[in-house]
């Protein structure tokens, strides 16, 4: 089973939301699980281009 996480805290790995996730986590990994955790404060999110696509439509 492949399990992917992903923690939104911006603390990431120091804050409670991590310490109450990894040992949940382990017990994941002691099942056999395979985790992949993401963290969103590292990860390059942009917003939504597509409305300002329809802004410079005529038709819109």
């Amino acid at each position: 089973m492949r399990v992917i996480a992903i923690n939104s805290s911006p603390k990431m790995d120091k804050g409670n939301t991590a310490l109450i996730l990894n040992p949940f986590f382990e017990g994941m990994k002691n099942a056999g699980a395979e985790v992949e955790l993401f963290y969103t404060n590292k990860l390059n999110i942009n917003p939504c281009q597509f409305y300002i696509w329809l802004l410079n439509v005529d038709w819109f």
